[in-house]
């Protein structure tokens, strides 16, 4: 399984770095927000943590990943155009390098994009549903308080 992804990362180009380090990095935001989001459900009375944090780069980053991979179509696509300029279309080994790349980048940007955004919008719900709650709890707790 290790040799078949390090050899797809390989195939896919130079720009696999960029598109794993995004992936791994949205992961790891997700995976924060998730836990602190919970964390925040269960303790009500704790609202020191922001329920928003973090929503913003998560959202970007999942924005990012298909158009680092649309980049990684268009590098591929040039590679392969490259060789066939150089070497014609006799050769589909060539030619194969150039389009491999482009379809990898590509279906990695997606890969990564897809499950980002159905999360981003998940914690986005459940951030907006706790500052309900700390919004209607900061009215009633404004009711006790004297008139002066």
């Amino acid at each position: 399984m290790f040799k078949l992804a390090a050899e797809v990362f390989i195939r896919g180009g130079p720009l696999m770095i960029p598109l794993v380090s995004v992936s791994f990095l949205v992961w790891a935001l997700i995976i924060e927000r998730f836990l602190t989001l919970r964390w925040l459900t269960k303790n009500r009375g704790k609202e020191s943590l922001e329920p928003e944090r973090f929503l913003p780069a998560i959202r970007v980053l999942a924005s990012c990943a298909p158009l680092l991979g649309l980049l990684g179509t268009v590098s591929g696509m040039i590679r392969t155009f490259n060789a066939i300029s150089l070497h014609g279309t006799g050769n589909p080994e060539l030619l194969a390098g150039g389009i491999s790349e482009a379809l990898i980048t590509t279906q990695t940007g997606l890969i990564i994009a897809i499950p980002a955004l159905l999360c981003y919008e998940h914690l986005a719900r459940k951030a907006q549903g706790i500052i309900r709650v700390l919004k209607k709890r900061g009215i009633e707790a404004t009711e006790f308080l004297p008139l002066k």
